[in-house]
């Protein structure tokens, strides 16, 4: 069971939304110190300053997770910050929606680099000193979306997909080689933090409110979990993709449950 009692926590995407809260909760968990990485360094730094309020040791860096310069020096500065990384938040991502013959290249190449590569390079600078100290938890925020292709999230939707499948490589590679290091992959549906604005809830699918997100991620840490889908209904996905048709599949989930029709209203936030 992992504890985040004096640990050391790297969060990316740390300065609002679901890293803000997993930075503050960090610091109610008794954290030793948090990293907060974030391009946004007002945002940040504002969090940084609430975080502090009640107690934590804070250390920020500004750092854009789509440019590998800047990932390889901002690991290189929390590294010999902190002497070490024992549990990281791969949480810093973003939404491009819309049909794909709107998107334009950029928006290809963003999502792509942000959502994965993103989380493929933070991983890549942080996981051999885990290694090297024989433990440590990587924690990476994929999607239900991952689970499920959603109509006008044609760049987002095969972005977490990677996620969830690196992930999945990555524990089995940490497992065989008994490094110590542990993987957890986390597939939430919609979560209320303004990114997803406008959409509409699939039946029996409810917005999640983000601090309930978030306690649900702090205990699948501490409980050392695997993939964990929220909610609970998410679960079903792959069995209904692997027992049913496609064309079943798109009527009754895709169009009964309102999921293909899901986006439709989304103006959301970058």
């Amino acid at each position: 069971m992992s504890t985040f009692k004096n640990k050391r926590i790297l969060i990316t995407g740390a300065g609002m939304g679901m890293g803000r809260l997993m930075t503050l909760r960090a610091v109610e968990e008794g954290a030793g110190a948090i990293a907060m990485w974030d391009i946004n360094a007002e945002a940040m730094e504002k969090t940084a300053a609430e975080a502090r309020a009640k107690g934590g040791t804070i250390h920020t860096f500004v750092a854009d997770v789509s440019n590998l310069d800047s990932i390889k020096a901002a690991a290189a500065q929390t590294l010999e910050t902190m002497g070490g990384v024992d549990i990281l938040f791969n949480n810093a991502g973003i939404v491009r929606g819309g049909s794909f013959v709107d998107h334009t290249h950029d928006d290809l190449e963003l999502t792509i680099r942000i959502n994965v590569l993103g989380v493929m390079q933070v991983t890549k600078c942080i996981l051999p000193s885990m290694i090297a100290q024989g433990s440590g938890h990587i924690v990476n925020l994929a999607s239900a979306a991952g689970l499920m292709p959603v109509p006008l999230q044609s760049a987002y939707s095969p972005s977490k997909w990677a996620v969830l499948s690196f992930s999945e490589a990555l524990r089995v590679e940490q497992e065989t080689d008994k490094t110590g290091v542990r993987v957890t992959a986390i597939c939430p549906s919609y979560i209320d933090t303004g990114m997803f604005a406008g959409v509409e809830a699939p039946l029996l699918t409810p917005i999640l409110q983000p601090q309930d997100a978030v306690n649900r991620i702090f205990n699948a840490v501490k409980g050392d979990k695997l993939v964990v889908c929220m909610p609970i209904i998410v679960n079903l996905l792959p069995v209904f993709r692997a027992l049913m048709p496609i064309r079943m599949f798109d009527l009754i989930v895709g169009r009964l449950f309102r999921v293909h029709t899901s986006m439709k209203a989304f103006t959301g936030r970058h």
